[in-house]
């Protein structure tokens, strides 16, 4: 039994291999083995006892257990493998809030709108982030509202950067007698500015369109401040 334990531990010495299932011989009267881990639970040390004409004699002998050897099972996960899927790069989380001055040929009686954003950015890459926003442009004769998911691309890694990004969400659009609501989507073009700190700025412009209804949309700028 206790060379069974030992070939299924499968210990190897450092110098040279072990066998634990060795012969005691046929002078020998009696023996006994005991097998234990040491504290880092990697190594383990073999010590067998041999009753031998009358004498005592202590063998002891060390090695590493051997890794095992391929998918890692419940109740087998090794130090090592403790943190291996949850180390990953931390991204740069920013707020965002914007203003600025939009128009519209299909809602608004074509009159001066005001657009005001809020939203959240997660910078997971040096040139790529992603981002969830909500866009609300209004006057006295109608509105838009759009609620989106989305990425931006940003092609420079150096203070001022160009981007391009879009989303897609949900909208509602009310005005010159009409309404509309259903899946909108949303088309960015702007420079970011002090892409080097955690507060940044940029000027923004772009196309929020909601598909259904005559998919009314709005056109502006927006000037917007991350931090």
């Amino acid at each position: 039994m206790k060379t069974f334990f030992a070939l299924i531990f499968g210990l190897s010495t450092l110098g040279s291999n072990v066998c634990f299932a060795q012969s005691q011989g046929s002078n020998s009267k009696d023996s006994d083995q005991t097998l234990r881990f040491e504290n880092d639970s990697e190594r383990a040390v073999e010590e067998t006892v041999i009753q031998k004409d009358g004498k005592t004699v202590r063998q002891m002998k060390s090695g590493k257990v051997r890794q095992r050897q391929g998918e890692a099972r419940v109740g087998e996960i090794e130090d090592g493998e403790i943190d291996q899927i949850s180390r990953r790069q931390k991204s740069l989380s920013l707020s965002s809030f914007g203003f600025g001055p939009y128009g519209s040929s299909s809602i608004g009686d074509s009159k001066v709108m005001y657009g005001f954003s809020y939203g959240h950015h997660w910078e997971v890459a040096t040139t790529a982030e992603l981002k969830a926003d909500i866009l609300g442009v209004v006057n006295s004769k109608g509105s838009l509202w759009h609620g989106g998911l989305g990425m931006s691309y940003l092609p420079f890694t150096t203070s001022v950067s160009p981007l391009v990004g879009a989303s897609l969400g949900f909208g509602y659009a009310s005005g010159n007698q009409k309404n509309a609501g259903g899946f909108s989507g949303q088309i960015n073009l702007g420079l970011r500015f002090f892409r080097l700190s955690e507060t940044q700025m940029e000027i923004v412009a772009n196309y929020t369109g909601v598909f259904d209804g005559g998919s009314p949309g709005v056109y502006g700028l927006q000037l917007r401040l991350l931090y």
